[in-house]
């Protein structure tokens, strides 16, 4: 017997949702894959060098030293310095001893000449309108 494209519908909508799903869940491991896949390809001249001089197994594992020594460990240092400066800021800001506004409004003084803010209809008065 024919079955009449009629009756797939909900098999078609109910398989486009499960589609759906699936990429939604996916969708947070396509940036660390992306890098992974990056970060293998420079690094892939290194282990088959050391594949060459030593077993695979050493190699695997000087690599990912490597990998740590020259990538993560410098991220993980400037992500600790950032984090220390943003605190630093954060805590001088509360504690009233960084006047934001005037920062902000002395820096556009300096930049307000440009093309940019010229086009744009961006001054000083207005900016100094917005922050109060």
């Amino acid at each position: 017997m024919k079955q009449d494209a009629s009756g797939n519908i909900p098999s078609y909508i109910f398989l486009g949702l499960v589609t759906a799903g699936f990429i939604v869940l996916l969708f947070s491991f396509f940036f660390p894959v992306f890098w992974a896949a990056v970060i293998a390809g420079i690094f892939q001249p290194v282990d088959r060098y050391l594949r060459r001089r030593c077993n695979p197994g050493l190699a695997a594992a000087l690599v990912i030293l490597v990998i740590a020594a020259v990538v993560i460990l410098p991220l993980g240092l400037i992500g600790g310095l950032l984090l220390a400066e943003s605190i630093a800021i954060l805590k001088s800001l509360e504690g009233g001893q960084i006047q934001y506004d005037k920062n902000i409004l002395a820096f556009l003084g300096m930049v307000e000449e440009t093309l940019l803010f010229s086009k744009s209809g961006i001054s000083e008065a207005f900016l100094q309108d917005r922050l109060s």
